[in-house]
């Protein structure tokens, strides 16, 4: 490696030991003491992160925890000021000095930070731990020259204190503006996007990652259609792998149509994810799978071409193929991830090479979307205050207050299983949500009408849903520690449209009624501001008349 600087550093560095040279002791000390001050304003460790900076003066406070992992290099502090109060007293402190130079190389070693319950790998070194260097290194400087100044005759160790101290300076600069400067022009886009915040890094710590990122050759243009998602045939685990087994990921990531086993899934203008059954070709097919040397492959072949616009592999662990170990290794967002982030793999290289922005589609796009379509409207959710004013017997048969209730037989909420990529249990079914082992089913976490189904994104479903002419009432409910909530939407038969959305809070007393139960919405009416609603527990047959107004 050619650690040679540009001559404008060579320069500054020239500069820099020669204003050293002609300083006395006490100059170098307080120089030092200053550089030490400076170096507590400073960023110390840069984890990439937009808040994860460690500046010199945090290190400073609880540095001396460092024995727990285990790492000494706090304790030059101590050491350096001792040096520096013993040099400004006429002392020569060759012995502490010494030991401050050897305890501070310790730092090194340091590769995370603690945050949270867990730790950080640290990315760069900032300006800071630079000048805390320098500082402890012009200080043994300053040490030697003491000596000198002395007009000792002996010569022994100590008189190399000086050009010890000017060589670990030079070192240290030399090294710095090196790889502040060589990082930052090899760098690939992601290490880039972290180097350019150069007032908080000087340098990666690790090597620079400086390949590009896999990509398309030729990528697609003008995706019009799904792009549909095909398990892997010839491979040893079956169905779909992560991230390639869930729809609504994929949408996510910004890919406008999905096709995912018989049905076409895209963004509804609610939030909700809008699925029909598929017709026509789709425009690509993403092939993914694990192969049983537990490598995965991701393959991508545009339809009307047959053209393979790309196909990647990636070694079990998400690490590269052999012949780019070394280069994952180093570029950690060259990995395979089940869950990747904008900038990991293989999300950025299936984006790049369908040729669309890679976006929150789920939060920007639909935006964009709900406010250059008319027909949507944004409703917002009145919050009431309610209570049960009634309460009667009634007959106990789930057949007869099913989730569904008062629903065509081809209308209403449904389950589907938890497992990703297993299809839909049925419209109406009963199932039993079983933890652990085994198939394990989300209860009622779509709504058909007809061919249609809506899915919610969220994690909180209706659980029953009464129909009422063209419109539904969808009812969820909420058990909180002061109450109870009735959370409900009243949604077109047609299109699915939101009409109105309330939230009923049932005060503490009503909260012993309402709690353990299985509430199905029998009849629904509001009244102006008033709302009425009856409901029926199908534990126990019996039926709640609610009363509420809005929450002043």
């Amino acid at each position: 490696m050619d650690m040679r600087l540009p001559t404008g550093f060579a320069k500054i560095r020239d500069l820099f030991l020669r204003w050293i040279s002609a300083r006395t002791s006490r100059n170098l000390a307080i120089t030092a003491l200053v550089l030490w001050c400076c170096s507590l304003l400073l960023t110390v460790f840069y984890t990439g992160g937009d808040s994860t900076t460690w500046y010199g003066l945090q290190i400073l406070l609880i540095g001396w925890l460092g024995l727990l992992m285990p790492s000494v290099g706090w304790y030059a502090n101590i050491f350096f000021l001792w040096s520096l109060f013993r040099l400004l007293a006429g002392k020569k402190p060759v012995a502490s000095i010494l030991l401050a130079v050897l305890l501070a190389l310790d730092s090194l070693r340091i590769s995370s930070v603690p945050t949270g319950p867990g730790e950080t790998g640290i990315y760069g070194y900032g300006w800071g731990i630079v000048l805390w260097f320098l500082s402890i290194f012009l200080l043994l400087a300053a040490v030697g020259k003491r000596r000198r100044e002395l007009a000792e005759q002996e010569v022994d160790r100590d008189e190399l204190l000086f050009p010890a101290g000017l060589i670990l300076c030079g070192v240290a600069l030399t090294t710095t503006l090196y790889f502040a400067v060589h990082d930052r022009m090899i760098a690939a886009p992601i290490d880039a996007k972290r180097l350019a915040n150069i007032s908080k890094v000087a340098f990666k710590r690790l090597p620079v990652c400086s390949a590009s990122y896999p990509a398309a050759a030729e990528p697609m243009r003008q995706l019009s259609g799904p792009v549909e998602i095909v398990p892997a045939a010839t491979e040893a685990k079956p169905g779909p792998i992560e991230p390639f087994d869930d729809a609504r990921t994929l949408l996510s990531w910004g890919i406008p149509v999905i096709r995912f086993g018989g049905a076409d899934y895209s963004y509804g203008l609610d939030g909700t994810i809008l699925a029909v059954p598929a017709v026509g070709q789709p425009v690509a097919i993403l092939t993914a799978g694990e192969r049983k040397d537990r490598s995965t492959v991701v393959r991508l072949v545009e339809v009307k071409s047959n053209r393979l616009v790309f196909e990647q592999s990636w070694e079990k662990d998400g690490k590269l193929q052999p012949e780019q170990f070394s280069l994952s290794r180093i570029c950690s967002e060259y990995r395979y991830s089940s869950y990747p982030g904008q900038e990991n793999q293989p999300r950025q290289l299936v984006m790049q090479a369908l040729g669309l922005p890679d976006l929150p589609y789920d939060l920007k796009t639909r935006q964009d979307k709900q406010e250059k379509n008319t027909e949507y409207k944004r409703i917002n959710i009145i919050y009431y205050e309610g209570s049960i004013v009634a309460q009667e017997d009634g007959e106990l048969s789930k057949e007869m207050y099913p989730m569904n209730n008062n629903c065509p037989v081809d209308v209403g909420l449904g389950t589907r299983r938890a497992y990703k990529g297993d299809g839909d249990v049925g419209l109406g079914e009963e199932v039993v949500y079983k933890k652990g082992n085994g198939t394990k089913f989300e209860p009622s976490n779509f709504f058909q009408i007809k061919q249609k189904k809506w899915y919610w994104s969220g994690s909180d479903f209706p659980r029953a849903a009464f129909c009422d002419g063209v419109e539904v009432y969808l009812l969820r409910d909420h058990l909180w520690a002061d109450g109870f909530s009735l959370i409900m939407e009243q949604r077109n038969l047609d299109n699915f449209q939101m009409i109105w959305a309330g939230t009923i809070l049932l005060s503490k007393t009503d909260r012993e009624l309402a709690k353990d139960r299985y509430f199905v919405p029998i009849a629904f009416s509001r009244d102006g501001e008033i709302v009425n609603l009856r409901l029926v527990d199908r534990k126990s047959g019996q039926i709640f008349t609610v009363r509420a107004t809005p929450k002043q």
